[in-house]
């Protein structure tokens, strides 16, 4: 891709001289023109000031490309200005008998004896005429070669990729993991959020694009937090590990990290009662009890995310998303339901008009995402030692 051109910049004269013919006529024309435009609320003065900023754009555009002129005509005088160095304020190239002469100006003979004429009449633009729009090249098009006055810096690709897709084959390239690069990362988020979800849409009553702006809502939490960032991980293991999709001593592993990563996020005062670590304590609540140690879920973590959202003004009143709100409403269902115990947020469907769950509809959700739940092999048994041991890339 050719350089970009800054034509008042003395460090790319060089850069200038080896581009086309208008650059370099651009380079020994007149540079900035400064204009005082601190004038307060003096309003003649900011219209005298805007005067003089048109005045000067026009005289610069009229420089570089008279109106009225033929292209060809155009071309042949930046070459006469490059060459001679000339003020382009100069008559008319007379017509030669070179192939070039039949496209420039004509100039008449006058008879002789005939009083010279005087200056030559200043031209007026018209204004009236609208100039033709150029349109981006990508490259290895056989579109005609670029007009001496574009200097734009060539084709280039306008495609960005997806934000929510994009960690899934590259690695990481913009730094927005929260933590340390893993290969698999990428695909395990995505097997939750594009598989499991997708086809969850009806027993979780919400519509794909509510899902869809969950989820994109849900990934920046996750990219702000560690602590939910491994906890979103965590989850995902669940069902994959029930299905021998994937192993148990990763799914240890991220474990280990995820109660690591919420040790230091609650030891720091900023982020302890932040909404990204409230969603992560529910959704360990949510993963202990189908996959892991159900006491641990139910006496700790269950309660603890009760208190962070009574602290924070009730879940009715914490500005989460509607559908957010909505799937912590579920989870509470379900954890009550298969527990025997009161559900916490029963009233909320009430309070911002969402939907709710029934004791049955919400076991009907679990059973339906993970019908081999009970093939989980569980955590219990397995020593900290090696659940802190690193996994693979």
């Amino acid at each position: 891709m050719p350089d970009f051109i800054f034509t008042n910049a003395d460090y790319d004269e060089e850069k200038i001289k080896a581009s086309s013919r208008l650059a370099q006529s651009q380079a020994s024309d007149q540079g900035f023109v400064f204009v005082n435009f601190d004038n307060g609320n003096n309003e003649r003065q900011k219209q005298v000031a805007k005067r003089a900023v048109r005045s000067q754009a026009t005289a610069y555009s009229h420089r570089v490309a008279p109106r009225g002129a033929s292209k060809s005509d155009l071309n042949l005088r930046v070459q006469r200005r490059i060459e001679d160095g000339e003020s382009s304020r100069r008559p008319s190239l007379a017509s030669s008998g070179s192939s070039e002469s039949k496209t420039s100006q004509i100039v008449r003979k006058r008879p002789k004896n005939t009083p010279s004429p005087g200056p030559s009449p200043v031209r007026v633009a018209n204004i009236s005429r609208k100039r033709k729009r150029h349109r981006f090249k990508r490259e290895g098009s056989h579109d005609s070669v670029r007009s001496d006055r574009s200097l734009s810096p060539g084709a280039f690709e306008t495609y960005l990729p997806n934000p929510l897709a994009m960690d899934a084959s590259m690695r990481d390239p913009f730094g927005t993991y929260p933590v340390r690069y893993r290969s698999w990362f990428g695909q395990l988020i995505n097997f939750w959020y594009n598989v499991v979800f997708t086809r969850s849409t009806r027993v979780l009553k919400a519509t794909r694009s509510e899902l869809d702006m969950y989820t994109a809502w849900s990934r920046r939490q996750e990219l702000s937090e560690p602590a939910l960032f491994y906890t979103a991980l965590y989850l995902a293991s669940g069902i994959p590990v029930a299905e021998g999709l994937f192993p148990l001593k990763a799914a240890l592993w991220l474990r280990y990290k995820t109660v690591e990563a919420m040790k230091e996020a609650l030891a720091d005062p900023d982020r302890a009662m932040s909404t990204p670590v409230i969603l992560a304590v529910g959704r360990i609540a949510l993963h202990e009890h189908i996959y892991g140690d159900r006491a641990l879920a139910h006496k700790v973590h269950r309660p603890a995310q009760l208190r962070m959202v009574t602290m924070r003004g009730g879940l009715a009143n914490m500005g989460l998303p509607m559908t957010t709100v909505q799937l912590i409403v579920w989870t509470d269902a379900l954890l009550s339901a298969e527990a025997g115990t009161q559900p916490y947020f029963a009233d909320v469907p009430r309070q911002i008009a969402i939907r709710s769950y029934t004791p049955q509809e919400a076991m009907h959700v679990t059973n339906h995402c993970s019908p081999q739940r009970n093939a989980h092999p569980g955590y219990e048994g397995n020593n900290k030692a090696e659940a802190a041991e690193e996994p693979a890339e």
